[in-house]
């Protein structure tokens, strides 16, 4: 198994190339402040146009070899995959797979999430941070499903049987309570702390016509968890009604901050995370979910006194590595997919240096200001990829 780290700044594109023949785009993201990113035409479809990926990729694309995985909707991990829809790449994975949400009713944690990521956007200026990640999220499953032949709403236990030995570590299975729990506690939370104005029943009607849209490409119950054969037309005509629906602008939003920040850490604390191969070459792919989530997560897979020969850092660096110390999970290498957010970003955590029995490598630090003061206990790679 060889894996490429592409350099994209503060953001994650990743290659895998299995031993059995099959490939995995590991997300997607969009390149900002890297400094050797430019040599590879990021983000306008590096699977064409980066002549590092060009040869591994295309004969893939041609043998439907190979498949992508988008851990969670955030632009940094996203973007790619959406200019390669915006460019009319249909159908060049055979496989995505994407994160399993309830999506029941308007009450469920997915409904939910519709009728935050309206109110976001409409709230925000469309061309903000904040109403890109709300848009992005709403079209990350028929994005996924125009740029694939199959569709995959994976939980924890789901084994993809082309990968070889894997196992998808996170999110929760459907049938486990977590979501609902995080549900309730989310709107008890922004209840208490925007009160009358996020439940706004004129925004219901928006979020069901949303609703019926996703059901399409999202399992709804624990049985149903099989892959789902979308066609182009289909994914076209969800993508333009959710984008229809979200101008519907509206602006009655008291306390958008707070809002905000329960809104993101939800969906990083639902990306899809997973392990892959055997013996020596097994690897881990964390991805942006908080200290609290990885916990639940190695105790849920009951993962302890495991090393792994490379692991993929959470967030940038900055998550994860206290609990991985706590549950002796180990690293030949650890991988920073990082890069300066902004002047103010102080670089990912020093504690991934425990985890790691070899180096830290960052993808790049194009140091244009920022405020960190640990490069110099890092391997920093000056290329626009890493290979291992």
């Amino acid at each position: 198994m060889k894996t490429t780290f592409n350099n994209v700044g503060h953001g994650e594109a990743i290659f895998i190339q299995l031993d059995n023949g099959r490939g995995i785009v590991r997300d997607f993201g969009r390149a900002k402040q890297a400094k050797y990113t430019s040599t590879c035409c990021f983000p306008i479809d590096l699977l064409r146009s980066c002549r590092h990926t060009r040869k591994q990729c295309i004969p893939m694309i041609r043998k439907r070899t190979l498949d992508a995985v988008l851990s969670h909707a955030h632009e940094d991990h996203f973007s790619g995959f959406k200019t390669m829809c915006d460019l009319d790449r249909e159908g060049v994975f055979e496989n995505a797979y994407i994160p399993w949400l309830s999506m029941e009713n308007l009450d469920s944690l997915g409904g939910l999430l519709i009728k935050y990521s309206l109110l976001l956007y409409r709230y925000y200026d469309p061309n903000t941070r904040t109403a890109l990640n709300a848009k992005n999220w709403l079209l990350a499953a028929p994005v996924m499903a125009y740029i694939s032949r199959k569709l995959w709403c994976v939980s924890a236990g789901h084994n993809v049987s082309e990968w070889g030995v894997s196992k998808i570590l996170w999110p929760p299975e459907p049938s486990q309570s977590y979501q609902e729990k995080l549900r309730v506690k989310l709107v008890a939370y922004l209840s208490q702390n925007d009160p009358g104005s996020l439940f706004l029943e004129l925004l219901n009607n928006d979020t069901e016509e949303i609703l019926d849209v996703l059901r399409k490409f999202y399992p709804t119950s624990s049985v149903d968890q099989t892959g789902s054969e979308i066609s182009s037309e289909d994914a076209t005509k969800a993508i333009e009604t959710i984008s229809e629906v979200l101008l519907r602008r509206d602006r009655q939003l008291s306390s958008p901050e707070v809002l905000r920040r329960a809104y993101k850490s939800t969906l990083d604390d639902h990306g899809l995370v997973f392990e892959i191969g055997d013996g020596e070459e097994k690897a881990l792919f964390l991805s942006d979910a908080n200290d609290a989530t990885v916990e639940r997560m190695l105790k849920a897979n009951d993962i302890r006194n495991q090393h792994y020969r490379t692991i993929k850092a959470g967030h940038h660096g900055n998550r994860g590595a206290k609990r991985l110390q706590k549950h002796n999970v180990t690293a030949g290498v650890v991988v920073n997919c990082c890069g300066p957010a902004n002047n103010n970003y102080r670089g990912p955590s020093s504690e991934y240096l425990n985890v790691s029995k070899g180096d830290v490598i960052c993808t790049d630090w194009n140091d244009s200001g920022s405020k960190w003061t640990g490069k110099t206990s890092y391997k920093i790679s000056n290329t626009c990829r890493i290979v291992l």
